[in-house]
């Protein structure tokens, strides 16, 4: 497909011509796909690979809990971390976590909605190598109702309560409190913060499905806002990456268009009539594109598909595009992996899954 420049919202960028071709099953060809569960509504998912296991930390909207499976003796064995919510599904963030490891210790932290009036934010640990799963528990003295660790400082949280906050977490859980005004955007409803060169970027989408970027400095203790910019407007869906010292972000707009920016520029993906999720990933050298985009057949019913947009040997002049495989229901979690020059993606859609192959397709 061809697709030809058009005007942005925002004076500061500009719009670059892409043009996607459809190989012959690149990618696919090369695909190992392998199931993780099949009875599970995840819209967070998150995953460690290593030379020895792999795994995996998603949330249950069924079982309203987060579980873990982790791929051992050529099966997947499955654990039970926690339920995170209540029959009448309050928690806004279900199932959201962050997992850190550092020192042999392995840190995931979580909202959990006890009742109506209770929420907790959670941390448990334990031992990389306990192949038990012995958790330490701890609460942290917050109240949130949205979360955010920063990519790159993964000791430093952004949370919302009333207004954004930002803390930097300790070994031991203790917290610093930065002095952060938010007062001219409180109206956040998702948001992303990476560490980029001299700032913290966190973008974020208002309730008036505006895109911004902000560039924060930490300076005596204190979060200063060094600028705040449009990214677009009308925006419903976005993703981020941390790349070349800065951040990537993606995003779908009600123009049913898909749009990358960085550094000032936009580049236009395509057209899709639907999507219900879309992410950005790195391979350390090029930034790569997964969407979940709808196809309708001569039957008139909806197939889900999962699309790659990606360049071959970084020619960023013409950009290839596949359908790597379809799901009954929209997916509703997309997250990718760099290991030993693979590429490995886990989606959620009819199954959740994780896909692996060869950066070489690239």
């Amino acid at each position: 497909m061809k697709i030809t420049i058009t005007y942005f919202l925002t004076a500061l960028c500009f719009v670059i011509t892409l043009s996607c071709s459809y190989t012959s099953n690149r990618v696919k060809a090369g695909l190992l796909n392998n199931v993780i569960d099949t009875d599970v509504f995840s819209r967070f998912v998150s995953f460690d690979v290593t030379a020895d296991s792999t795994s995996v930390v998603y949330s249950d909207e069924i079982t309203l809990s987060i579980k873990k499976a982790i791929f051992h003796n050529n099966e997947w064995q499955y654990n039970f971390i926690d339920r995170v919510d209540i029959a009448e599904r309050i928690n806004p963030v279900m199932g959201k976590h962050f997992v850190s490891i550092s020192n042999n210790k392995e840190s995931m932290y979580y909202l959990d909605y006890q009742n109506e009036k209770k929420s907790v934010f959670k941390v448990i640990t334990k031992n990389k190598g306990d192949a038990n799963n012995n958790y330490a528990l701890n609460v942290l003295n917050i109240e949130c109702n949205d979360f955010a660790f920063v990519e790159g400082l993964p000791n430093h949280l952004f949370y919302i309560n009333e207004n954004v906050n930002a803390v930097e977490i300790s070994e031991n859980n203790a917290m610093v409190q930065y002095l952060f005004d938010s007062s001219e955007f409180e109206t956040i409803t998702d948001f992303t913060v990476t560490k980029t060169l001299d700032y913290i970027s966190m973008v974020y989408k208002d309730i008036n499905q505006t895109l911004y970027i902000l560039r924060l400095k930490k300076v005596d203790g204190s979060m200063v806002i060094e600028s705040r910019k449009v990214i677009s407007e009308q925006v419903s869906l976005f993703d981020t990456v941390s790349v070349h010292q800065d951040v990537g972000v993606i995003y779908y707009d009600v123009n049913s268009l898909v749009n990358y920016y960085e550094s000032g520029t936009v580049t236009r993906i395509g057209y899709y009539p639907y999507c219900s999720k879309v992410h950005v990933g790195f391979t350390g050298e090029n930034v790569f594109f997964l969407l979940s985009a709808v196809e309708e057949t001569k039957e008139q019913s909806d197939i889900y598909g999962l699309n790659i947009v990606y360049t071959i040997n970084g020619n960023t002049k013409k950009w290839y595009e596949e359908r790597l495989f379809d799901s009954e229901i929209p997916f509703s979690a997309i997250e990718s992996s760099v290991f030993n020059d693979s590429l490995y993606i886990i989606s959620s859609g009819i199954n959740l899954t994780l896909s692996k192959f060869s950066l070489d397709c690239f």
